[in-house]
């Protein structure tokens, strides 16, 4: 004897329901991952504004430093004038007729 379908089933009818979660337990320890990018990428922009700072510093003594070298060399100048000055001097008196 052939069984037919609606010997089991009384009611045609179907129904379902789905849910999507995603649940950050298991991502490969991403997060931990992008905090850490962001720790690195935080100390090289400390370090390099603590490079470009030492950099600035060292440009400013130096100039200080020829400066001031500058300047010590105008007195001594002047007074290499002041000497070759004077040999002239002597030098047209002795040959002077």
């Amino acid at each position: 004897m052939p069984i037919r379908p609606a010997q089991y089933y009384l009611n045609n009818w179907w129904g379902g329901i789905g849910a999507n979660m995603n649940i950050p337990v298991f991502n490969g320890f991403l997060y931990q991952a992008e905090a850490k990018e962001a720790s690195i990428r935080a100390q090289v922009a400390a370090e390099q504004s603590r490079d470009l700072h030492d950099r600035i510093v060292r440009d400013v003594r130096t100039t200080w430093l020829g400066a001031n070298t500058a300047y010590q060399r105008v007195s001594v100048t002047a007074e290499l004038l002041n000497e070759a000055n004077l040999a002239l001097q002597l030098a047209q008196t002795r040959y002077r007729p």
